[in-house]
Protein backbone atom coordinates (compact mmCIF):
# COMPACT_ATOMS: atom_id res chain seq x y z
CA UNK A 1 0.00 0.00 0.00
CA UNK A 2 1.32 3.31 -1.01
CA UNK A 3 2.34 5.37 1.92
CA UNK A 4 0.12 8.69 2.60
CA UNK A 5 2.50 12.23 2.77
CA UNK A 6 0.99 14.63 5.08
CA UNK A 7 1.71 18.45 4.76
CA UNK A 8 0.53 20.48 7.99
CA UNK A 9 0.46 24.70 7.39
CA UNK A 10 2.13 26.60 9.34
CA UNK A 11 0.37 30.19 7.97
CA UNK A 12 -3.40 30.91 8.54
CA UNK A 13 -3.58 33.14 5.30
CA UNK A 14 -6.21 31.70 2.76
CA UNK A 15 -4.89 32.78 -0.13
CA UNK A 16 -1.23 31.39 0.98
CA UNK A 17 -3.15 28.19 2.45
CA UNK A 18 -5.22 27.54 -1.38
CA UNK A 19 -2.36 28.59 -3.39
CA UNK A 20 -0.19 25.96 -1.92
CA UNK A 21 -3.54 23.34 -2.09
CA UNK A 22 -3.07 23.83 -5.67
CA UNK A 23 0.61 23.80 -5.97
CA UNK A 24 0.21 20.17 -4.35
CA UNK A 25 -2.37 18.95 -6.77
CA UNK A 26 0.31 20.20 -9.69
CA UNK A 27 3.62 19.65 -8.20
CA UNK A 28 3.71 16.99 -6.07
CA UNK A 29 4.22 13.25 -6.77
CA UNK A 30 1.92 11.83 -8.60
CA UNK A 31 1.86 8.23 -7.18
CA UNK A 32 1.59 9.67 -3.38
CA UNK A 33 -1.64 10.23 -2.07
CA UNK A 34 -1.74 13.49 0.24
CA UNK A 35 -3.35 14.73 3.10
CA UNK A 36 -2.89 19.02 3.48
CA UNK A 37 -4.64 19.91 6.96
CA UNK A 38 -4.82 24.01 7.41
CA UNK A 39 -6.72 26.87 9.11
CA UNK A 40 -7.43 30.17 7.91
CA UNK A 41 -7.93 33.59 10.10
CA UNK A 42 -11.87 34.74 9.36
CA UNK A 43 -12.39 34.34 5.74
CA UNK A 44 -15.54 33.90 3.40
CA UNK A 45 -14.37 31.02 0.77
CA UNK A 46 -16.28 31.26 -2.35
CA UNK A 47 -16.74 28.25 -5.08
CA UNK A 48 -15.39 29.22 -8.39
CA UNK A 49 -18.38 29.92 -9.90
CA UNK A 50 -19.85 32.04 -7.08
CA UNK A 51 -21.05 35.51 -7.32
CA UNK A 52 -19.18 37.31 -4.14
CA UNK A 53 -22.12 39.93 -3.94
CA UNK A 54 -25.08 37.17 -4.46
CA UNK A 55 -23.26 35.07 -1.16
CA UNK A 56 -21.35 37.69 0.95
CA UNK A 57 -22.37 40.69 3.30
CA UNK A 58 -19.26 42.38 1.61
CA UNK A 59 -19.50 45.71 3.60
CA UNK A 60 -19.87 43.85 7.14
CA UNK A 61 -16.63 41.66 5.87
CA UNK A 62 -14.38 45.08 5.29
CA UNK A 63 -15.58 46.28 8.34
CA UNK A 64 -14.58 43.44 10.39
CA UNK A 65 -11.68 42.65 8.42
CA UNK A 66 -13.00 39.21 7.05
CA UNK A 67 -11.03 38.14 3.97
CA UNK A 68 -12.78 36.97 0.97
CA UNK A 69 -10.93 33.74 -0.97
CA UNK A 70 -12.40 31.87 -4.15
CA UNK A 71 -11.43 28.54 -4.24
CA UNK A 72 -10.59 26.33 -7.63
CA UNK A 73 -13.21 23.78 -6.93
CA UNK A 74 -17.50 24.29 -7.31
CA UNK A 75 -19.26 24.17 -4.42
CA UNK A 76 -21.17 26.94 -1.87
CA UNK A 77 -20.02 29.54 0.11
CA UNK A 78 -18.14 28.59 3.28
CA UNK A 79 -16.72 30.65 6.40
CA UNK A 80 -13.64 29.80 7.90
CA UNK A 81 -11.98 30.95 11.09
CA UNK A 82 -9.75 28.94 13.65
CA UNK A 83 -12.19 27.31 14.96
CA UNK A 84 -12.37 25.23 11.27
CA UNK A 85 -10.42 22.63 10.22
CA UNK A 86 -9.92 22.15 6.58
CA UNK A 87 -8.26 19.05 4.97
CA UNK A 88 -6.93 18.43 1.40
CA UNK A 89 -6.82 14.91 0.13
CA UNK A 90 -4.91 14.39 -3.17
CA UNK A 91 -4.71 11.70 -4.89
CA UNK A 92 -4.41 9.86 -9.08
CA UNK A 93 -7.98 9.41 -10.46
CA UNK A 94 -7.57 5.61 -10.42
CA UNK A 95 -7.20 5.41 -6.47
CA UNK A 96 -9.45 8.38 -5.62
CA UNK A 97 -12.30 7.92 -3.32
CA UNK A 98 -14.38 10.27 -1.78
CA UNK A 99 -16.18 8.40 0.37
CA UNK A 100 -13.25 6.34 1.90
CA UNK A 101 -11.66 10.01 2.65
CA UNK A 102 -15.35 11.05 4.56
CA UNK A 103 -15.02 7.79 6.21
CA UNK A 104 -11.00 8.56 7.80
CA UNK A 105 -12.86 11.53 9.03
CA UNK A 106 -15.50 9.73 10.63
CA UNK A 107 -13.66 7.05 12.38
CA UNK A 108 -11.60 10.07 13.54
CA UNK A 109 -14.62 11.41 15.08
CA UNK A 110 -15.71 8.65 16.61
CA UNK A 111 -12.87 7.68 18.60
CA UNK A 112 -13.07 11.42 19.92
CA UNK A 113 -16.81 10.15 21.27
CA UNK A 114 -18.99 11.93 17.98
CA UNK A 115 -20.64 9.72 15.66
CA UNK A 116 -20.94 11.51 12.10
CA UNK A 117 -22.42 9.82 9.28
CA UNK A 118 -22.10 10.84 5.20
CA UNK A 119 -25.10 12.29 3.88
CA UNK A 120 -26.17 12.57 0.08
CA UNK A 121 -24.32 16.06 -0.60
CA UNK A 122 -20.98 14.74 0.83
CA UNK A 123 -21.46 16.05 3.97
CA UNK A 124 -21.24 15.08 7.50
CA UNK A 125 -23.68 15.49 9.90
CA UNK A 126 -24.59 14.26 13.55
CA UNK A 127 -28.22 12.90 13.40
CA UNK A 128 -29.88 14.94 16.87
CA UNK A 129 -33.54 14.92 16.14
CA UNK A 130 -32.93 16.78 13.07
CA UNK A 131 -29.21 16.15 10.62
CA UNK A 132 -26.77 19.07 11.78
CA UNK A 133 -23.94 19.58 9.42
CA UNK A 134 -20.44 19.39 10.33
CA UNK A 135 -18.61 19.37 7.43
CA UNK A 136 -19.02 20.06 3.74
CA UNK A 137 -16.46 19.07 0.76
CA UNK A 138 -15.80 20.11 -2.44
CA UNK A 139 -13.77 18.39 -5.11
CA UNK A 140 -11.46 19.19 -8.42
CA UNK A 141 -10.06 16.93 -10.95
CA UNK A 142 -7.10 17.27 -13.47
CA UNK A 143 -5.46 14.70 -16.08
CA UNK A 144 -3.29 13.27 -13.36
CA UNK A 145 -4.83 14.34 -9.79
CA UNK A 146 -8.30 14.70 -7.81
CA UNK A 147 -8.52 16.66 -5.24
CA UNK A 148 -11.32 16.59 -2.40
CA UNK A 149 -11.13 18.97 -0.07
CA UNK A 150 -13.51 20.33 3.10
CA UNK A 151 -14.50 21.99 6.63
CA UNK A 152 -14.45 20.60 9.69
CA UNK A 153 -16.47 22.74 12.06
CA UNK A 154 -15.03 22.10 15.85
CA UNK A 155 -15.43 25.35 17.77
CA UNK A 156 -16.14 28.18 14.67
CA UNK A 157 -18.30 31.48 14.82
CA UNK A 158 -21.66 30.46 14.24
CA UNK A 159 -22.72 34.03 14.57
CA UNK A 160 -19.98 35.23 12.03
CA UNK A 161 -20.78 32.66 10.01
CA UNK A 162 -24.54 33.27 9.78
CA UNK A 163 -23.64 37.31 8.97
CA UNK A 164 -21.19 36.86 6.47
CA UNK A 165 -22.98 34.37 4.63
CA UNK A 166 -26.20 36.16 4.18
CA UNK A 167 -25.95 38.80 2.35
CA UNK A 168 -28.37 42.28 2.85
CA UNK A 169 -31.17 41.57 0.38
CA UNK A 170 -31.11 43.20 -3.02
CA UNK A 171 -32.56 42.11 -5.96
CA UNK A 172 -29.60 40.29 -7.61
CA UNK A 173 -29.81 37.69 -10.36
CA UNK A 174 -27.16 35.55 -11.19
CA UNK A 175 -26.54 32.81 -13.24
CA UNK A 176 -24.12 31.11 -10.87
CA UNK A 177 -24.20 29.01 -8.19
CA UNK A 178 -26.63 29.67 -5.02
CA UNK A 179 -25.19 28.69 -1.47
CA UNK A 180 -27.45 25.35 -0.26
CA UNK A 181 -27.65 26.60 3.17
CA UNK A 182 -27.93 24.02 5.87
CA UNK A 183 -28.27 23.58 9.87
CA UNK A 184 -24.88 23.35 10.93
CA UNK A 185 -23.08 22.45 14.20
CA UNK A 186 -20.03 23.06 15.78
CA UNK A 187 -18.35 19.00 17.02
CA UNK A 188 -17.72 21.39 20.51
CA UNK A 189 -21.37 21.29 20.96
CA UNK A 190 -21.21 17.46 21.14
CA UNK A 191 -17.71 17.42 23.08
CA UNK A 192 -17.19 20.85 24.64
CA UNK A 193 -13.04 20.22 25.25
CA UNK A 194 -12.39 19.23 21.46
CA UNK A 195 -10.43 21.22 19.64
CA UNK A 196 -8.36 21.32 15.99
CA UNK A 197 -5.17 20.37 17.11
CA UNK A 198 -7.10 17.26 19.03
CA UNK A 199 -8.55 16.60 15.79
CA UNK A 200 -5.42 16.99 13.91
CA UNK A 201 -3.48 14.36 15.83
CA UNK A 202 -6.54 11.76 16.08
CA UNK A 203 -6.70 12.28 12.42
CA UNK A 204 -3.09 11.04 11.45
CA UNK A 205 -3.48 8.60 14.48
CA UNK A 206 -6.49 7.31 12.17
CA UNK A 207 -4.80 7.60 8.74
CA UNK A 208 -1.49 5.56 10.34
CA UNK A 209 -3.47 2.38 11.40
CA UNK A 210 -4.61 1.72 8.14
CA UNK A 211 -1.67 3.70 5.92
CA UNK A 212 2.06 3.83 6.23
CA UNK A 213 3.17 7.56 6.40
CA UNK A 214 5.90 9.74 4.81
CA UNK A 215 7.68 11.92 7.68
CA UNK A 216 5.43 14.77 8.15
CA UNK A 217 6.30 18.38 5.89
CA UNK A 218 5.34 21.42 7.24
CA UNK A 219 4.36 24.31 4.69
CA UNK A 220 5.67 27.57 5.52
CA UNK A 221 5.42 30.16 3.09
CA UNK A 222 8.22 32.47 4.29
CA UNK A 223 10.58 29.12 3.45
CA UNK A 224 9.77 27.84 0.19
CA UNK A 225 12.93 26.84 -0.64
CA UNK A 226 12.26 23.18 0.96
CA UNK A 227 9.78 22.86 -2.19
CA UNK A 228 10.50 22.55 -6.27
CA UNK A 229 9.19 24.97 -8.25
CA UNK A 230 8.34 28.03 -5.62
CA UNK A 231 7.88 29.66 -8.52
CA UNK A 232 4.54 28.41 -9.21
CA UNK A 233 3.46 29.08 -5.60
CA UNK A 234 4.29 32.34 -5.59
CA UNK A 235 2.53 32.96 -8.67
CA UNK A 236 -0.59 30.94 -7.27
CA UNK A 237 -0.69 33.38 -4.26
CA UNK A 238 -0.61 36.55 -6.89
CA UNK A 239 -3.31 34.88 -8.37
CA UNK A 240 -5.99 33.60 -5.22
CA UNK A 241 -4.96 37.40 -3.90
CA UNK A 242 -5.38 39.09 -6.80
CA UNK A 243 -9.09 40.98 -7.45
CA UNK A 244 -9.42 39.61 -10.73
CA UNK A 245 -9.84 35.93 -9.11
CA UNK A 246 -11.94 37.38 -6.78
CA UNK A 247 -13.89 39.58 -8.42
CA UNK A 248 -13.25 39.50 -12.36
CA UNK A 249 -14.12 35.89 -12.69
CA UNK A 250 -18.11 36.52 -11.25
CA UNK A 251 -20.58 35.41 -13.85
CA UNK A 252 -22.76 38.10 -15.08
CA UNK A 253 -25.79 39.33 -12.82
CA UNK A 254 -28.27 42.26 -12.68
CA UNK A 255 -29.03 44.58 -9.78
CA UNK A 256 -31.98 46.43 -9.62
CA UNK A 257 -32.24 49.34 -7.25
CA UNK A 258 -35.84 50.91 -6.54
CA UNK A 259 -36.30 54.24 -4.35
CA UNK A 260 -38.59 57.24 -4.40
CA UNK A 261 -37.43 60.72 -3.01
CA UNK A 262 -39.42 63.90 -2.93
CA UNK A 263 -40.16 64.51 -6.20
CA UNK A 264 -40.76 61.03 -7.26
CA UNK A 265 -39.27 57.42 -8.19
CA UNK A 266 -35.96 55.78 -9.52
CA UNK A 267 -35.22 52.72 -10.96
CA UNK A 268 -31.51 51.62 -12.24
CA UNK A 269 -31.29 48.15 -13.78
CA UNK A 270 -27.68 47.52 -13.92
CA UNK A 271 -26.09 44.26 -16.05
CA UNK A 272 -22.48 43.58 -14.56
CA UNK A 273 -19.71 41.69 -15.93
CA UNK A 274 -16.31 41.19 -14.59
CA UNK A 275 -17.30 43.81 -12.22
CA UNK A 276 -18.17 46.19 -14.92
CA UNK A 277 -21.28 47.65 -15.43
CA UNK A 278 -21.61 47.23 -19.27
CA UNK A 279 -25.38 48.10 -19.83
CA UNK A 280 -27.94 50.11 -17.70
CA UNK A 281 -31.35 51.44 -18.05
CA UNK A 282 -33.01 54.06 -15.60
CA UNK A 283 -36.26 54.88 -14.71
CA UNK A 284 -38.17 58.00 -13.24
CA UNK A 285 -41.24 59.91 -12.99
CA UNK A 286 -39.47 62.93 -12.30
CA UNK A 287 -40.62 65.73 -14.44
CA UNK A 288 -36.95 66.63 -15.31
CA UNK A 289 -35.71 63.60 -15.96
CA UNK A 290 -32.62 64.33 -18.50
CA UNK A 291 -30.28 65.00 -15.55
CA UNK A 292 -30.81 61.50 -14.15
CA UNK A 293 -30.95 59.79 -17.27
CA UNK A 294 -27.40 61.21 -18.40
CA UNK A 295 -25.81 60.16 -14.59
CA UNK A 296 -27.78 56.46 -16.08
CA UNK A 297 -25.66 56.69 -19.05
CA UNK A 298 -22.10 57.89 -17.94
CA UNK A 299 -22.47 54.55 -15.44
CA UNK A 300 -21.61 52.34 -18.38
CA UNK A 301 -18.00 50.89 -18.59
CA UNK A 302 -17.55 52.06 -15.12
CA UNK A 303 -16.43 49.46 -11.90
CA UNK A 304 -19.59 48.50 -9.81
CA UNK A 305 -18.15 49.29 -6.44
CA UNK A 306 -19.79 52.22 -4.07
CA UNK A 307 -16.52 54.20 -4.10
CA UNK A 308 -16.66 54.07 -7.97
CA UNK A 309 -20.15 55.07 -8.34
CA UNK A 310 -19.97 57.39 -5.25
CA UNK A 311 -17.47 59.35 -7.60
CA UNK A 312 -19.72 59.57 -10.36
CA UNK A 313 -22.53 60.50 -8.66
CA UNK A 314 -20.10 63.75 -7.11
CA UNK A 315 -19.96 64.87 -10.74
CA UNK A 316 -23.07 64.55 -12.31
CA UNK A 317 -24.81 67.93 -13.04
CA UNK A 318 -28.46 69.14 -12.73
CA UNK A 319 -29.34 66.64 -10.52
CA UNK A 320 -32.14 68.01 -7.69
CA UNK A 321 -30.91 67.95 -4.24
CA UNK A 322 -33.49 65.32 -3.26
CA UNK A 323 -32.39 63.17 -5.97
CA UNK A 324 -28.87 63.59 -5.58
CA UNK A 325 -29.19 62.41 -1.84
CA UNK A 326 -31.61 59.48 -2.23
CA UNK A 327 -29.51 58.26 -5.22
CA UNK A 328 -26.38 58.55 -2.32
CA UNK A 329 -28.54 56.38 0.15
CA UNK A 330 -29.06 53.68 -1.96
CA UNK A 331 -25.43 53.30 -3.61
CA UNK A 332 -24.54 53.12 -0.05
CA UNK A 333 -26.83 50.75 1.07
CA UNK A 334 -26.85 48.77 -1.85
CA UNK A 335 -23.67 48.66 -3.52
CA UNK A 336 -20.78 46.91 -1.76
CA UNK A 337 -17.67 48.95 -0.96
CA UNK A 338 -14.15 47.34 -2.25
CA UNK A 339 -11.07 47.52 -1.37
CA UNK A 340 -7.87 46.45 -2.95
CA UNK A 341 -6.31 46.35 0.57
CA UNK A 342 -8.91 44.57 2.62
CA UNK A 343 -9.70 41.94 -1.06
CA UNK A 344 -6.43 41.51 -3.03
CA UNK A 345 -3.20 42.73 -3.92
CA UNK A 346 -4.26 43.64 -7.51
CA UNK A 347 -5.69 47.26 -8.18
CA UNK A 348 -9.29 47.66 -8.50
CA UNK A 349 -10.71 48.21 -12.07
CA UNK A 350 -10.55 52.16 -12.92
CA UNK A 351 -13.38 54.20 -13.30
CA UNK A 352 -12.61 56.74 -15.42
CA UNK A 353 -14.27 59.40 -17.68
CA UNK A 354 -16.66 62.51 -16.32
CA UNK A 355 -20.26 63.20 -16.99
Amino acid sequence: MRPYQVYLSETHDPWANLAFESYLLEHSDPETPILFLWRNTPTVVIGRAQNPWLECHLDLMQHHQVKLARRISGGGAVYHDLGNMNFSFIDTPESFNKQKNLELIAITLLHLGIQAYSSGRNDLEILTPEPRKISGSAFRETKTRCLHHGTLLIHADLTALSQYLNPSPKKLQAKGVTSVRARVANLSEFSPHITPPLVQDQLLKTLSRTYDLKPLLVFDPTRLQAFPHPEFFQAQHLLFSSHHWLYGRTLPFTHEIHARHALGEIRLHMFIENQIIIDIEGYTDDLTPEPFLKFCDALKGQCYSRQALQALLMQAPGLSESLRGCLEGVLDQEVAEITAEQYGQTALPSSSGAI
